[in-house]
């Protein structure tokens, strides 16, 4: 018995001694490990938003046209994307009313890069971004033909990380509309502000 006991208590400090060498490697490697997902610190986000867009009307003037819509981040440091930047799939849509007489639905992707490694102050997250996807109008009124658009979506905001794995975002876009007809019938690009806010969580 006295042999026993004496094998294990010897036995304590290399067990010891390996518990902290395994604390003392796994702290910078969960460090690094966090350090690589950017200024997002999750891998996914869901995000839900509503958005206004600037339309020209038929008497000359202006409209903004309500819509809602939402998008899937995924972060792109683990891709070996640029620094500090996450890609996206959206999809939105502004229903059709008495006011507009049409429907759009816009979907495609998007990239947006962070241009700080952390939040300013650990409140705000400013960002450039540009999506392509497909611009679809369509309408119930009799005779109107449905069409489906390239469309560009250059611009910036900033997002606003709250705790508990929630995030607030603002972005202000230029949405071109690629091979649209004219009055007279030439065809050209149209330039349309498109105002969105969003409230994510991360995952």
């Amino acid at each position: 018995m006295k042999t026993r006991n004496s094998n294990r208590n010897g036995l304590l400090p290399v067990r010891w001694a390996a518990f902290a060498a395994a604390i003392a490697f796994s702290a910078p490697l969960a460090r690094a490990t966090a350090q690589s997902l950017g200024p997002q610190r999750q891998f996914l986000s869901v995000e839900p938003y509503y958005e206004s867009t600037k339309f020209d009307n038929a008497v000359g003037g202006s409209q903004f046209v309500s819509g809602y819509g939402g998008r899937l981040w995924i972060n792109g440091a683990p891709f070996h994307f640029p620094r500090n930047s996450s890609i996206a799939l959206f999809f939105s849509v502004s229903p059709e009313t008495n006011k507009t007489l049409s429907k759009t639905v816009h979907y495609g992707g998007q990239v947006d890069q962070f241009l700080f490694r952390r939040p300013l102050g650990a409140l705000i997250d400013p960002f450039v971004s540009v999506g392509v996807g497909g611009y679809r109008v369509s309408s119930s009124v009799a005779g109107a033909a449905s069409q489906t658009k390239l469309a560009l979506t250059p611009g910036g905001g900033i997002r606003i990380p709250i705790p508990n794995r929630l995030q607030l975002r603002f972005d202000a876009r230029d949405l071109l509309l690629m091979n649209v007809l004219d009055a007279t019938g030439k065809k050209t690009t149209s330039n349309h502000l498109l105002l969105q806010g969003g409230i994510g969580i991360t995952f």
